[in-house]
């Protein structure tokens, strides 16, 4: 077949690829990771008015009870301490760092593996983060792993991004 045949022939046929909402592929996006790395729970935080809201999550455990739409207090979390630099953004077991001991969720759960990375608007500003972590500790874990995730936070700034002006408009 010639090469404007093959382009005929794919375009007369329906598409095999989903149409996805925004929601839905960062949802994809969150499994993929989490499933990627290994880990129980993916989420993507908003930092907003002093709280950590948790605006998208897939959990691969059901006991890990974090919903879409909880709360808590910012400063309370790894989260801002990532996005400040008190905390890295890979530990392989956060049981092991003396500022993540600080966190009751530390021992409560336990976290042990744990991935967090900012996601930084253009201006600058931390609207969130993008998280992966498994109450397990994990020494495959690499800075490549990081890397990826900041991959993932880049697009997903570029999302929000467009969210937040859709927002300003509105108001």
């Amino acid at each position: 077949m010639k090469e404007d045949d093959t382009a005929t022939a794919f375009a007369a046929e329906p598409s095999p690829l989903k149409s996805w909402t925004p929601p839905e592929l960062l949802i994809q996006c969150l499994r993929r990771i989490r499933q990627h790395l290994g880990m129980e729970l993916a989420f993507i935080a908003e930092f907003t008015e002093g709280r950590r809201v948790f605006r998208y999550v897939d959990s691969g455990a059901s006991d890990l009870k974090i919903l879409a739409g909880d709360s808590d207090p910012l400063e309370e979390s790894y989260c801002a301490r990532v996005a400040d630099g008190r905390l890295p953004e890979l530990m392989h077991n956060a049981c092991l760092n003396a500022e993540a001991l600080t966190l009751p969720a530390t021992l409560a759960l336990p976290v042990g593996a744990h991935l967090s990375v900012p996601i930084r608007l253009a201006d600058g500003r931390v609207f969130g983060t993008l998280c992966c972590f498994s109450r397990r500790p994990d020494e495959s874990l690499q800075d490549h792993d990081v890397a990826t995730m900041r991959v993932l936070a880049d697009v997903m700034a570029d999302y929000f991004e467009h969210e937040l002006a859709i927002r300003q408009t509105d108001t």
